[in-house]
């Protein structure tokens, strides 16, 4: 590079040297071709590698069969392998990306395998209520176990506090709760029931006033498709 601002400034000046000059033009002319064979190898490579990964994809193909289709990871691995927490992460990030069923039945795992984990409740409730406003008809069951894994988590019935409650009441009330659970959890209870338990609430009766309009609704929808089909019955 020296030589060829040497010859540069030399041939502006009119300055140079015959021998300095050509030196310098060769230095440039061996730079300039081994730039352009660089450039044309990783090109070659470039093109190889996409050829190899096309190979290898078809081959892939080839070889799953007919009616083969990839299966998740929970699918293959062995229960003894897997931990509650590590299933419920695969639950919320099931969550996070909107497969809202397969979260459903992660999070539902990982409640068998450690039922006394504030989070995995958490994870539980928020998945069956991203089901819940899927469906254009509320599935009771679906809405009843919701309330009840927000109220668990409300009320810190689960956990290092468990033994702070007793059918949900707790002296001290919600005044240790953290807006991260406690704090959303009553937000949710406000969102699906439009209330909060008084503090004198038990658990169970609770759920029972939160079950009552449930249940008429379902019936309700129940006589009049009863009622529907008399009357066609009734028709000539």
């Amino acid at each position: 590079m020296r030589h060829f601002i040497d010859f540069f400034q030399c041939s502006t000046r009119g300055c140079f040297t015959v021998p300095s000059s050509l030196k310098a033009f060769n230095l440039l002319v061996r730079t300039t071709s081994l730039a352009l064979g660089l450039s044309g190898m990783l090109g070659l490579m470039a093109v190889d590698a996409g050829r190899c990964q096309d190979n290898q994809s078809k081959e892939e193909k080839s070889m799953l069969g007919p009616g083969a289709r990839l299966q998740e990871y929970d699918e293959i691995v062995s229960p003894d392998m897997e931990h509650a927490s590590t299933v419920a992460e695969r639950a919320r990030v099931a969550l996070k990306n909107g497969n809202v069923s397969r979260a459903v039945v992660l999070a539902k795992r990982a409640l068998k395998m450690d039922d006394d984990d504030i989070d995995i409740h958490f994870i539980y409730a928020a998945a069956l209520e991203a089901k819940l406003e899927r469906q254009a008809e509320k599935d009771p069951e679906m809405y009843k176990t919701c309330v009840h894994e927000w109220l668990i988590v409300y009320r810190n019935e689960v956990g290092d506090e468990k033994g702070m409650t007793y059918k949900g009441l707790n002296v001290l009330g919600t005044w240790w709760n953290d807006d991260a659970r406690g704090g959303t959890a009553k937000k949710h209870l406000k969102k699906l029931v439009g209330y909060v338990p008084k503090a004198w609430e038990t658990d169970n009766r609770f759920m029972a006033r939160v079950n009552k309009p449930a249940e008429a609704t379902v019936s309700g929808k129940l006589s009049a498709k009863q009622e529907g089909r008399s009357v066609r019955g009734d028709e000539p």
